[in-house]
C-alpha cells in the first residue's frame, strides 16, 4: 500500500483490512448488478452480446466501480449523472427512490440506442452515491428499424431523445413516462424487459450499499470509495512515469457518412509528460452532415475504452 493511500485511510480511521474488504464488496455489488440485468433482460444484445455495463458512482458522478463488459457505457454514465445533477437538481429534484432515464448524446450518452438508467443513493437524508445501468436497446424509434438511421440529417430523425427524465419516482415507475417511451419504440416488450432489468440492477446496488452502511458506517464506506479513486490515480500516474515522454500519434479514416462517399479523418496525438497525458484531436475532420459525428461523451468514452485495458489492465478503473 502506497504512503498516500495509507495517510488517507489513517485520516478516515480505516484500517487496511477493512479497506480491502469494502473495496472488494463494492466490486461484488457491481457484479451482482450485471447478473440481475442479464437474468431479467430478454434481449440478445444483453444476454448474448453483453452490450451493457453497470457501476457505482460518488455523489458527484465520479466512477467508483465499473463492470468488465462495455467500458464505453460506464465511462459515459459519469457524464450522464453530472448532466442530471446540472439540469434537474432544482426541478424536478433528485430525491430518494428516484431513477432517471437518459439517451441524449449531447447530455452524456454515446448514441440514442445506449440508454442509461441511474439512481441516487441516499442515507440519513444525504445523497451519498449513485448506481447506474446502461444497455444497448434493439430499437428506440426514429426513421429506421433498429434506430440506425444511415440517411438521417439531424439527431431528431435518428431516435427518441430522453434528456434525463424521472422514470421512477419515490420507488414507483411513472406510468405516463413509461407508456410514452414504450410508444416510441417498435419493440416495447423487449425494451420494457431491459428497462425493468436496469431498474432491478440499480435496486440491488442500493440495497447492498445500505447493507455496507449498516455494517461499517456511512463515513467508513465513503472514505473507502474516495480512497479507491486516490489509489487508482496514484497507480496510473506511477505507471505513466515509467513511460518515455513524447508524442504518440495515430490517424484513421471513415469513408462514408451515411449520405455520400466522403473521406473523414480521425487524428489523435497523445502527449505524455511526466505523469500526465493530453489527448489532442487536432486535424480531425469537422462535423459531417451524416450520422457519424461523435459528441463529447462519446469521445471521452472512446478514449477511456482504448486507454484503460492497455495502460491499466491491473488497476481499478475508477
Amino acid at each position: 500500500m502506497n504512503a498516500l493511500l495509507a495517510d488517507r485511510l489513517q485520516e478516515s480511521h480505516v484500517d487496511p483490512i477493512t479497506f480491502e474488504v469494502i473495496r472488494h464488496k463494492l466490486q461484488a455489488i457491481t457484479e451482482e448488478q450485471a447478473i440481475t440485468l442479464k437474468s431479467i433482460s430478454g434481449s440478445p444484445v444483453v444476454t448474448d452480446a453483453t452490450d451493457f455495463n453497470n457501476g457505482l458512482y460518488l455523489a458527484d458522478g465520479s466512477i467508483v466501480t465499473m463492470g468488465p463488459q462495455v467500458i464505453f457505457h460506464t465511462g459515459t454514465m459519469s457524464t450522464v449523472i453530472r448532466s442530471i445533477i446540472a439540469n434537474f437538481e432544482a426541478n424536478p429534484g433528485i430525491r430518494e427512490g428516484d431513477m432517471f432515464v437518459l439517451n441524449d448524446p449531447y447530455r452524456g450518452a454515446i448514441h440514442q440506442p445506449d440508454v442509461s438508467i441511474v439512481a441516487p443513493i441516499f442515507a440519513n437524508g444525504r445523497r451519498i452515491a449513485w448506481a447506474g445501468s446502461c444497455a444497448h436497446q434493439l430499437d428506440v424509434g426514429g426513421m429506421s428499424f433498429g434506430s440506425w438511421a444511415y440517411s438521417a440529417t439531424d439527431v431528431q430523425q435518428e431516435a427518441m431523445l430522453l434528456p434525463g427524465v424521472k422514470l421512477v419516482e419515490n420507488g414507483e415507475v411513472r406510468q405516463d413516462i413509461w407508456q410514452m417511451i414504450m410508444g416510441m419504440t417498435r419493440l416495447p416488450d423487449v425494451i420494457g424487459l431491459d428497462f425493468k432489468g436496469m431498474i432491478a440492477a440499480n435496486n440491488v446496488a442500493i440495497h447492498r450499499l445500505h447493507e455496507l452502511f449498516n455494517r461499517y458506517g456511512i463515513e467508513i464506506v465513503e472514505a473507502v470509495m474516495n480512497a479507491e479513486l486516490d489509489a487508482s490515480e496514484h497507480r496510473i500516474r506511477e505507471r505513466l512515469r515509467m513511460i518515455s515522454d513524447g508524442i504518440y500519434r495515430a490517424r484513421d479514416y471513415i469513408d462514408h457518412d451515411g449520405l455520400e462517399n466522403r473521406l473523414y479523418r480521425v487524428c489523435l496525438a497523445v502527449r505524455k509528460t511526466g505523469d500526465s497525458l493530453i489527448f489532442d484531436l487536432d486535424g480531425t475532420s469537422t462535423q459531417a452532415p451524416g450520422f457519424i459525428n461523435c459528441t463529447w461523451s462519446g469521445m471521452k468514452g472512446a478514449l477511456l475504452t482504448g486507454l484503460l485495458p492497455i495502460l491499466a489492465p491491473d488497476i481499478r478503473w475508477s
